[in-house]
Formats: C-alpha cells, structure tokens, sequence
C-alpha cells in the first residue's frame, strides 16, 4: 500500500480547519483536511498488487493519473482536489510486519511504526512504546535484559495492531454488501464505543500504569 500525501495551496473546501474528510472509495482511500492557513491537506492509499520500484514513484504526472483513475467512478469531492494539486510528492510504501522473530540486534530496537505500519495507529504506538521501553531500561541490569523484556510485553497488542490494521486496508477497499457492512458498524462503533461488553475502540483506551516496577504481565 502507497501512502500518497500532499497539501494544495489556496484550496478552500468549505470545512472548518481541524475537521478530517475520509472517503471510502472502490479502488482507493482519501481523506483531507482544511489548515488553518488555507492550505488543504491530502492523504490517500493507492493499493499495489505488487511491490513497486521506488524510481517509479518519482513521476508526479504519472502518479496523478493513477489517482485520477481510481477515483475515477466514486462519488466523493476528490478529482478535484487530485487536479489542483500543483505536484504530487512520491509516496512511500508501507508493507505489513505480521511478526518479527527479534526486534533488537545489538544497541538497536524497532518500536513505534516500524514494528506496526499501515495501522494509523504508528503515533500512538510510538508513545506507549517509549514509556514501557523507558521503564524496562530503568528496572533491568543490562539494556538486553531490557529490550527482551520489552519485546516480551509489547509482543501481543503490536501484533494485534498490525492486524488490526490489515482488517481496516482490506475494508477500505470494499465495495457492494461489504461496504455497507463496513459504514454500518464504523457509525455503530462511533455512537457506541462499548459493544457486547468488549470496547470496541480497543486500539485506542490502552492504558499503561506508570509509577511502580514494570512486569511483562502488567506492561503488555
């Protein structure tokens, strides 16, 4: 998947600044933003059957195209934007990470959005990442005690997340009955965060306790 981003200078939407516009098309995803300066801010993920040249990328028109053309039979204020774009930077790729066997070599740990792409969720991981990392380097004796004990209790939720975020590119991209799956429990979950007893919105109320001794069990 391509995260295609960008800013056209001068767009007006009509929204107010802050509020995010995504659209759930056939072939491709986009949202946008209004800055506060005028500026529109874009984002899409253009899907790729298989990995691209990253010398591919580089070609702004030809890029444009490609959006234009995925966008292309979808109802949504989007080719518009696409056309007023004065250039479309290269978009870098992201790729799934189901499981890492290590995470660390020598001085060297992968946290945040190297150990979860395509989530959405790669800030938020980040910060949960550095204080759980920072309070297994405080408690340990060595740094690889602490980058096994850290691996050990980050293991499962990054995991989870990443396939949390496969499920997500794989619906954004549905179309006919699965779309309107799709948007009827995407409302349902944002008017009614707690389903069935389980929080839908899991990947974002995760809590670490601060303060005392970290354990894998309590960290995780």
């Amino acid at each position: 998947m391509l995260n295609a981003w960008g800013f056209v200078p001068d767009y007006l939407s009509g929204e107010a600044p802050g509020i995010i516009r995504m659209f759930f098309g056939r072939h491709c995803f986009f949202m946008y933003t209004q800055a506060p300066g005028g500026e529109l801010r874009r984002h899409a993920n253009p899907p790729q059957a298989v990995r691209p040249d990253p010398a591919a990328l580089r070609g702004s028109e030809a890029r444009r195209s490609e959006l234009l053309e995925l966008v292309r039979a979808d109802r949504m204020p989007v080719a518009d934007i696409i056309r007023a774009a004065p250039e479309l930077p290269a978009p870098f790729l992201n790729c799934d990470l189901p499981s890492l066997t290590r995470r660390h070599r020598d001085g060297m740990v992968v946290i945040g959005d190297a150990a979860s792409p395509t989530s959405g969720s790669g800030a938020s991981i980040t910060m949960e990442d550095a204080v759980v990392l920072a309070e297994f380097l405080r408690d340990q004796p060595g740094t690889d005690q602490a980058f096994r004990a850290f691996e050990r209790a980050r293991r499962a939720r990054v995991e989870a997340v990443v396939a949390q975020g496969k499920r997500n590119i794989e619906g954004n991209l549905s179309g006919g009955v699965r779309a309107a799956l799709r948007n009827y429990f995407i409302a349902r979950t944002f008017r009614k965060p707690q389903v069935d007893g389980k929080r839908a919105l899991w990947m974002h109320d995760h809590h670490i306790d601060r303060g005392g001794p970290v354990t894998v069990g309590a960290a995780g």
